[in-house]
């Protein structure tokens, strides 16, 4: 029988607890010897964490996309139209706010009901289904997008002067002369005389053809309006009409 079994076996388990009760107290005592400043940073490092939660982007271009990925689920009979727009806005998360002082002034909010059954559709879809029924669009307007009349949401017109020399001056056309290949002392004929053309005929012509082309049911508007001067365009119009004057008056340069 070995010498280790002889010994009883609590005296065992002190021997081997005893080193760990000597080295307790110094750590304890080394422990005491550190500064405030590293217990702090210590208690620091030990707390945990809170995450934090990515920021949602919030500029009208993310609103726009959401409005356009998302898609939805409606079904309503002879609800109110604050009731659809209440549930575009728990579907989505998106701001959504109707301007109910400017919509009453055309018409009357109370009396506009919803019936809607549609499945797995775009926001954006849904939105202008319902909206067209009561002559009602919607603008963003950073984060928020406004219910609102289709004149309220153009915005105040503004104006702008084009120049339109190139599109109604007409330009004359130089035709290069033919290489001659005939003997010495021929007389070619007389070259004709260069023609003269223009994209469109005059500056009015090319005025009514914006009336025409570019939102047409808004040039009677208040505040709205078209001058020709000097082979310029002088217009006050919305915003969003501009644009479209823009892209028209590029196409007319280019054909």
């Amino acid at each position: 029988m070995s010498l280790l079994s002889r010994v009883p076996t609590c005296m065992r388990k002190i021997a081997y607890l005893l080193p760990l009760l000597i080295l307790a107290p110094s750590q304890a005592a080394e422990e005491s010897k550190q500064s405030p400043s590293k217990k702090a940073a210590k208690a620091e490092k030990a707390k945990p964490k809170a995450r934090v939660a990515p920021k949602r982007d919030k500029s009208p271009r993310s609103v726009l996309n959401r409005l356009t990925d998302m898609r939805v689920t409606v079904t309503l009979k002879k609800a109110p139209l604050t009731a659809f727009v209440d549930y575009l806005r728990k579907a989505t998360g998106i701001n959504f706010v109707i301007r109910k002082h400017v919509i009453n002034k055309e018409s009357d909010l109370d009396s506009m009901e919803v019936t809607i059954d549609i499945k797995d559709v775009r926001v954006v879809d849904a939105l202008i289904l319902v909206l067209d029924q009561f002559e009602l669009t919607a603008k963003i307007r950073k984060n928020v997008v406004l219910i609102t009349t289709k004149k309220d949401a153009r915005g105040k017109p503004v104006l702008v002067i084009y120049e339109v020399a190139d599109i109604v001056t007409p330009i004359r056309d130089f035709p290069g002369s033919d290489i001659n290949l005939h003997p010495s002392g021929y007389e070619p004929p007389d070259e004709p005389e260069p023609e003269m053309h223009a994209t469109v005929d005059t500056t009015d012509e090319l005025a009514e053809m914006i009336r025409q082309f570019c939102a047409a049911d808004t040039w009677e508007d208040e505040g709205v309006r078209i001058f020709v001067y000097n082979k310029r365009m002088i217009i006050r119009q919305y915003p969003a009409v501009h644009h479209k004057i823009t892209r028209f008056l590029a196409l007319v340069r280019a054909h």
